[in-house]
């Protein structure tokens, strides 16, 4: 799972952990995973929009694992500011990170998922989408 070091992501992987999966957290922040201290959770410290990184890190995984129960990507984060002041690079990397990463690690997850009868994933987004926020215009873009 992606983005496992706060928020749902966290809990998410917490409640993952005490019901007896396998937990793979990937995180920015693996060190913050503190929560996650537990012999079926083995924290992953990446930046989920390198490509070449989580290429490497699911031929691992799968190298340890012939199937995957269920994927949730949580990873993600938004730019605030303005639309006007905001640097094009910025969002292009919020964008790398919120949408491009999470079709890869779908791509990447889908042979171990395949394996599985009846595995799922679960992709996490935001209200932004729905709900208009002040100085967030590229998040739910």
């Amino acid at each position: 799972m992606t983005g496992a070091s706060s928020g749902i992501g966290l809990e998410c992987a917490l409640m993952l952990l005490n019901q007896g999966y396998k937990v793979y957290a990937l995180s920015r922040h693996a060190t913050l995973c503190v929560a996650l201290n537990h012999a079926l959770c083995e924290s992953i410290d990446i930046d989920v929009s390198d490509s070449n990184a989580l290429k490497e890190v699911f031929s691992n995984i799968s190298a340890k694992e012939d199937h995957c129960d269920v994927l949730i990507n949580s990873a993600g984060y938004g730019v605030f500011g303005s639309v006007e002041d905001t640097p094009i690079e910025e969002v292009k990397k919020q964008f790398s990170v919120n949408f491009f990463a999470l079709c890869e690690v779908v791509q990447l997850c889908l042979p171990l998922l395949k394996n599985k009868p009846y595995s799922k994933i679960f992709n996490l987004s935001s209200i932004a989408g729905r709900v208009s926020m002040l100085f967030l215009g590229h998040y739910s873009a």
